[in-house]
């Protein structure tokens, strides 16, 4: 690393500087006497009961290390009571102990050898008056060979700033937090680590909040955003307010409207929650959402980190777990948490995300529903699903399937292992897939998959992988159209003004997410909730897509977790599990010839000739990565085909949905329940006039696809916007629609 070209911020002149100055202190001394932090000051000085002790056993049995988070906790409370009372002897023993730890540890990854670093950085800046100068080089020393173990690499960093290890915590705050602490008497180390953390994380960070959502999906959100914060945390003490800029919550509130009626979050991306015991409520977003709260003075935040909190919160359990001093430097103790009940039931994240998630409520009864272009794929974690969709109600009723990590063992090669780890056959040729998703397949068998070295992959018809799946190490790579980790752009997208939508409207196209197998492609998604007693909402997905070549197969898919049951002309699918119930009912309006395969059991994980078989946890887990999978194919071959689907929602044996198909010249779409939903026939927007009729009064109709301008219903103007939507309330039941002439 070279930091020549570079200046990096100025820091204190004296000590402390990690996450706090001398300044702070005495508001830091009062604060934490507050009531709302008795649990976290007893814990603090439960802590100071114990001796400062670094000695560790040697790892044995099935132990790879003898790392231990509660020492290192221990060591921190008295470095904290030494900053805050100016106790010599416990600021001397903060520092013999953690010398001592890192004399004594054997690592096994970069989060113990991260924690370690931390502490080291944290111990040598609060305890930095009682430091000799040779204890200064020790510490030094210390922290030159930790860093040098870590997977990122030191001094020379080897990992990249848009996904993977080298964005969790190597950078972000440990090295930083000891680069920050030595920076006087070590500048190169500080100049170089805030080089790499201002030029390309920051960079990098600054543009994936404005996906709002996050790409890596729902499990490493909680992983990830915590470091992420604690880095806020440590610029913002030196007095650089949101270092990742204001937008830095935006994928938190992501996850509240992926949050499911059980209290756990649909699936996006690799997501470990398949593992969890059944009804064991979701602890993994305390950390992040704790911080969100306090530094952003945020009560929906302060909502989620309160359901979340864990039993014993301040336990120490490893380089992710929040201890009693973070939380008292940290915490907001004035902050009164706000219903996420009060928040909008429908929220668009828009470029460079682009996904739709709509909402009846936020109890248990509520109907959630995902929809998603992907406008940029980031790789690692994120799937290839540009055009998913997922229904919770009363249970998981079209869902995300696969699993990860929920069965684990060395043989990644094998796909009847049952091995569901990362980079096993079950991940890269199912799980990770499009196939897996509620999308749409094109199969050309001569299609070659590829994962960096991996050419073993099944061809499922699926979406590439961008760059043959090799992470994008800066932000400038991903946004190089040379490496293609441009896979879809949001066409139109439409929210209904009003606390209770009446529609929620997305349109994509997601052409470039596949090989040139496909010449074009674009899905629109309308979402409704429907004021029928049974019935509580409908999703109708109309696809439009082109092949280079007639006889590549096209296939529409839905998962769910028990088989579809067809009766009359609409498959039925339940989630009968105890404490469930819901129901969704799918039916196909278009191809009107078409081929019907259900994949069940064992084998919904069958690609072509070969079963990925996973292997999954035994007890009463929740285990949502298998079930069914349902396959739409047109009979005839053709370049250019036309999905017309509607999903029904609601209660086992009361939903009913009924949904028929309409057209006009220019427009076809269907009449679900009493709304009509009109979608143009060709890729551009429609300025032509229609006449749309319907044999029975409606609430609602839906026009999309039109260009923007003044349009006449029976002679009655409407605007229409850059969104291309034209909504009529209580139409007629003939209605002559035109546009105003420019």
């Amino acid at each position: 690393m070279n930091g020549t070209d570079f200046t990096a911020p100025v820091l204190p002149a004296d000590h402390p500087r990690v996450f706090i100055q001398k300044a702070d202190i005495p508001a830091l001394r009062e604060k934490i006497k507050k009531p709302a932090l008795s649990d976290a000051y007893a814990a603090f000085l439960s802590r100071l009961s114990e001796p400062a002790d670094g000695t560790l056993a040697h790892p044995s049995g099935s132990r790879f290390t003898n790392a231990d988070s509660h020492k290192l906790g221990v060591i921190e409370c008295y470095a904290l009571s030494y900053l805050l009372d100016g106790d010599e002897a416990r600021g001397r023993a903060a520092i013999d102990a953690v010398l001592t730890y890192h004399r004594e540890i054997v690592h096994y990854d970069y989060n113990t050898q991260g924690q370690e670093l931390f502490t080291l950085g944290l111990v040598y800046d609060w305890c930095y008056a009682l430091l000799s100068e040779r204890e200064k080089d020790i510490f030094f020393r210390a922290v030159e060979q930790t860093a040098s173990g870590m997977e990122m690499g030191y001094p020379h960093f080897s990992q990249g700033f848009v996904t993977g290890h080298g964005v969790e915590g190597q950078l972000m705050r440990d090295l930083m937090c000891a680069a920050i602490a030595m920076a006087d008497e070590h500048p190169a180390l500080y100049q170089n680590t805030a080089k790499l953390f201002f030029t390309e994380m920051v960079k990098a960070k600054r543009y994936l909040y404005s996906f709002g959502a996050y790409p890596q999906g729902t499990h490493y959100i909680s992983y990830r955003m915590q470091w992420e914060y604690l880095a806020t945390r440590l610029w913002d003490g030196l007095g650089i307010d949101h270092v990742f800029g204001e937008q830095q919550k935006e994928p938190l509130y992501w996850f509240f409207y992926m949050m499911r009626g059980d209290g756990i979050s649909l699936f996006d991306g690799d997501d470990h929650k398949n593992n969890l015991p059944l009804g064991e409520p979701y602890h993994l977003m305390y950390r992040p959402y704790f911080h969100a709260a306090s530094y952003e003075h945020d009560g929906y935040c302060l909502s989620e980190a309160l359901r979340e909190r864990p039993e014993n919160p301040f336990r120490e359990s490893g380089n992710q777990s929040l201890n009693a001093v973070e939380y008292l430097l940290c915490a907001d103790p004035d902050l009164q948490p706000k219903p996420i009940s009060d928040l909008p039931l429908s929220r668009y994240f828009g470029h460079p995300r682009g996904e739709l998630i709509a909402r009846t409520g936020w109890d248990s009864d509520s109907v959630v529903c995902q929809m998603k272009i992907n406008h940029i794929h980031t790789g690692n974690h994120q799937h290839l699903d540009g055009g998913a969709f997922q229904i919770y109600y009363h249970g998981y009723l079209a869902t995300d399937s696969g699993y990860y990590q929920a069965f684990r063992n060395s043989d990644n090669r094998n796909p009847a292992s049952g091995n569901t780890n990362y980079n096993s056959q079950h991940f890269l040729s199912y799980y990770q897939r499009t196939v897996a998703h509620n999308c749409m397949l094109v199969f050309d068998p001569n299609e070659k998959v590829a994962n960096y070295d991996r050419t073993d992959l099944s061809n499922d018809g699926g979406q590439r992988y961008p760059d043959n799946g090799k992470e994008a190490k800066t932000l400038d790579m991903l946004l190089d159209p040379a490496f293609g980790h441009r896979v879809g752009e949001v066409l139109a997208y439409r929210i209904d003004e009003g606390e209770n939508p009446r529609y929620s409207y997305l349109k994509g196209d997601l052409t470039d997410a596949y090989t040139e197998k496909v010449t074009g492609y674009c899905r629109s998604f309308v979402f409704l909730p429907l004021c029928e007693e049974a019935d509580k909402a409908a999703l109708v997905v109309y696809d439009r897509i082109a092949s280079a070549d007639a006889s590549f197969k096209k296939t529409w898919l839905l998962h769910t977790l028990e088989e579809p049951i067809l009766s009359g002309d609409t498959y039925a699918a339940a989630d009968t599990r105890e404490g469930y119930g819901g129901e969704l009912t799918l039916k196909t309006l278009l191809p009107k010839e078409k081929t019907v395969k259900i994949l069940g059991n064992d084998e919904v994980f069958r690609v072509g000739d070969v079963n990925y078989v996973a292997k999954t946890l035994e007890g009463n887990r929740h285990n949502e990565g298998g079930g069914y999978r349902l396959e739409i194919t047109p009979k005839n071959e053709s370049i250019e085909d036309t999905f017309l689907n509607v999903c029904g929602i609601g209660d086992r044996g009361k939903t009913h949905v009924a949904s028929s198909y309409l057209k006009t010249e220019t427009h076809e779409g269907a009449l679900v329940g009493k709304n009509v939903v009109l979608f143009g026939t060709d890729k551009n927007p429609s300025a032509k006039p229609q006449t749309v009729r319907t044999e029975s009064d409606c609430q609602m109709l839906l026009v999309l696809d039109l260009v923007p301008g003044v349009w006449y219903v029976n002679d009655k103007p409407y605007e229409v916007d850059t969104d291309g939507v034209l909504t009529v309330l209580v139409p007629p039941r003939v209605c002559h629609i035109k546009r105003e002439e420019p």
